[in-house]
């Protein structure tokens, strides 16, 4: 029987999660659990999906047999159940956390992700701004619109 499957969208967000470190990141956030199946996959396979479709966990499992996904084959719903519940895990560690939700494991890949790429985060070479419709009043703008008084009023 021929069957087709797709291969784009996986390899795509394959590289773009290499490149960004996202798997080196949750391999440490794991390194002190157990698990038996493999997390990272899991929540890699639940991310690619909520891109596409979306949709449930279960929804997800369904849909993935039409793709060609690295390291996916071997895994079930409950792997993308527990992947998920991995990452909503409360950690030990509650300072900063936002007053509707404790700090979880997600904030801990977060964090990490921010760490390995702080310099994309970081740094202002250039910005684009749009003055058409928009204009400054007060002080300020001296270092990025060029000369004093440059966006008073209406653009120049």
């Amino acid at each position: 029987m021929l069957r087709r499957k797709k291969i784009g969208p996986a390899l795509i967000f394959d590289r773009l999660w290499n490149e960004l470190d996202i798997e080196k990141v949750i391999r440490s956030v794991l390194s002190e659990r157990k698990f038996e199946f493999n997390v990272e996959r899991a929540i890699f396979l639940t991310a690619l999906h909520r891109l596409f479709p979306s949709g449930s966990d279960r929804f997800c499992d369904q849909w993935r047999r039409d793709y060609v996904i690295r390291g996916v084959n071997d895994l079930s719903l409950h792997h993308l159940y527990r992947a998920m519940a991995f990452l909503g895990e409360e950690i030990e560690d509650q300072r900063d956390k936002t007053p509707l939700s404790p700090r979880c494991v997600k904030d801990l890949v977060e964090e990490g992700m921010f760490r390995i790429r702080r310099d994309l985060f970081t740094g202002l070479d250039l910005v684009f701004f749009d003055t058409t419709s928009i204009y400054f009043e007060g002080e300020g703008g001296e270092s990025l619109g060029g000369t004093k008084g440059a966006f008073e009023g209406s653009p120049q």
